[in-house]
């Protein structure tokens, strides 16, 4: 079964700076709405995209320049990286007139809307 992930979601990993350092995508392929993106870790790129659009992995690996035995599967890395966050991005869509009352609920609530 497919991870969904969302564009905001992707974009959230790849910036990531708690893996980012040394370790890097290599050979990665992923897809946007059904279309393969070729420049996926480009947030100029990236940030044109509409933000609740499916993200689909289908290749790739993260390697660690610090540690040459270090490899493992883009899909698997994401997935230990989702797991491991404190919070979830999500994007909604809502109607305008209960917009102001779902905002004021996810600050409540101690999101942040961007």
């Amino acid at each position: 079964m497919a991870d969904k992930i969302t564009v905001a979601e992707w974009r959230a990993y790849i910036a990531d700076p708690n893996w980012v350092g040394t370790q890097y995508i290599d050979d990665s392929a992923i897809t946007v709405g059904g279309m393969e993106i070729d420049d996926d870790s480009d947030d100029d790129v990236l940030s044109k995209l509409d933000q609740s659009a499916q993200v689909r992995i289908l290749a790739g690996v993260v390697e660690d320049e610090a540690d040459r035995n270090y490899c493992v599967s883009l899909r698997t890395h994401f997935r230990n990286w989702r797991e491991s966050r404190s919070h979830r991005t999500i994007v909604a869509l809502v109607k305008v007139e209960d917009a102001d009352r779902i905002i004021a609920l996810i600050e409540g609530a101690g999101g942040k809307i961007q």
